[in-house]
């Protein structure tokens, strides 16, 4: 799977060029229609582009030619920052860069004023990458939409053929009908079935809203399915537990309060067909996002600085309990039932170490409970006082543990 992300982490690059052909792309006064164009990001690629129309734009042709003169960079900012345009449309852009190729398909942008565009949206896209082990990744989307986008940031420096380190700011993001296909190199393209990992995702959207200093986001991701390679470890994994795919969904909302440096996960639920769910809610403190956008040791450190006050995991099976029972019966020859009492009697005997204080008997007893019935198991964590996630990593043992939060469990339906 690592290998496979490899082959696929090209977006970045692909939106960086997206973004640079829409809020530069050959524009004249008025209304301007093109053939082709064709330029070169620095180390990253080329991209051509066919097709191309820009409707009511307030710049003039020798203004268009100085954002992409090599040299003229602080020129070229500032005209991209005041570009203005009703719409430009592209027929296709092809992005090349070293063993891949990418092609967007029906581009256009509306309402494109001083670095904002009120809605870009992209008829599909398909793409090709070379791995470094053999084998090619091939990707392909539907269609996708960004709205009241602000892509300033994203712009600075294009113009000498920099590749822009700025991140792009929306109020909603929708991708739908995106098929992956992937080799697993450890498997011989021969084999029964093929070496090819298949990856559907029928929809992801994001949303994002700011009410003073809160920002808020809320995502859905329907429609996830994973098919490994018939004769891959992945799917002699799943077929030893009785599934032959995954089939995924999932919901996230939180908000961030910029004033307060509080971070409130209200909901991140994960669910897979067959096997069961899990969810998560939390609250963090003491957070400053600078740092956490950038790269390396000190988005780390940010990460590590932040106080957990509150977490809470709920899980919930589905049927993967029963599958692990029946595995764990096969292998050592017993019956369900004797796996099942032989996992209750040791999590009961944990419980009954005289060190073991009320809440871990507490955890105990709910995760007997949940052996003997599995529905669903809660765990939740309170701080005694917020707790910095850097010093959570240290601690070494439950007396530790109890010493920083308040542990409480149940089983139930």
């Amino acid at each position: 799977m690592a290998r496979m992300a490899s082959q696929v982490r090209t977006w970045p690059i692909l939106f960086t060029f997206l973004w640079a052909v829409l809020f530069s792309g050959a524009v004249a006064a008025a209304t301007v229609k093109l053939d082709a164009v064709s330029y070169a990001i620095k180390d990253h690629g080329t991209v051509d582009l066919r097709t191309i129309e820009v409707t009511d734009t307030n710049l003039t042709e020798a203004e268009v030619a100085r954002m992409f003169s090599p040299g003229t960079v602080d020129e070229a900012d500032a005209l991209f920052a005041r570009l203005d345009a009703a719409a430009i449309t592209i027929g296709e852009i092809a992005v090349a860069a070293a063993n891949q190729r990418y092609t967007l398909h029906d581009v256009r942008a509306t309402g494109v004023r001083n670095g904002k565009v009120d809605r870009l949206s992209v008829g599909g896209l398909d793409g090709r990458a070379e791995g470094a082990g053999g084998g090619t990744t091939t990707v392909k989307v539907g269609a996708f939409a960004v709205e009241k986008a602000d892509v300033g940031p994203m712009l600075s420096g294009l113009a000498g053929g920099h590749r822009p380190t700025g991140r792009m700011d929306a109020t909603r993001i929708v991708v739908s009908d995106i098929e992956i296909a992937a080799p697993d190199n450890e498997v011989p393209a021969n084999a029964p079935g093929g070496n090819t990992y298949l990856i559907k995702l029928a929809s992801f959207e994001v949303s994002n809203a700011r009410d003073g200093s809160v920002d808020r986001s809320v995502a859905t991701m329907k429609g996830m399915s994973i098919d490994p390679p018939a004769a891959s470890r992945a799917a002699q994994s799943l077929t030893l537990y009785g599934y032959d795919r995954i089939d995924v969904e999932s919901t996230f909302s939180g908000r961030y309060d910029a004033q307060a440096r509080t971070y409130v996960l209200e909901d991140l639920t994960i669910s897979v067909a067959k096997v069961g769910s899990i969810k998560i809610d939390a609250i963090l403190g003491g957070i400053d996002t600078a740092p956490l956008s950038s790269d390396g040791d000190a988005a780390m450190r940010a990460l590590a600085d932040s106080e957990l006050s509150h977490l809470a995991i709920r899980i919930t099976n589905s049927g993967y309990f029963e599958q692990a029972l029946a595995v764990a019966a096969a292998q050592e020859h017993k019956s369900p039932q004797q796996i099942r009492l032989k996992w209750t009697g040791a999590i009961e005997a944990l419980a009954m170490d005289p060190s073991s204080g009320p809440a871990m008997r507490k955890l105990n007893d709910a995760v007997a409970a949940f052996i003997s019935d599995p529905k669903s198991l809660t765990v939740t964590l309170d701080a005694r006082r917020p707790v910095k996630l850097g010093e959570l990593g240290e601690v070494r043992s439950p007396d530790a543990l109890m010493e920083l939060v308040d542990i409480d469990a149940k089983a139930g339906p």
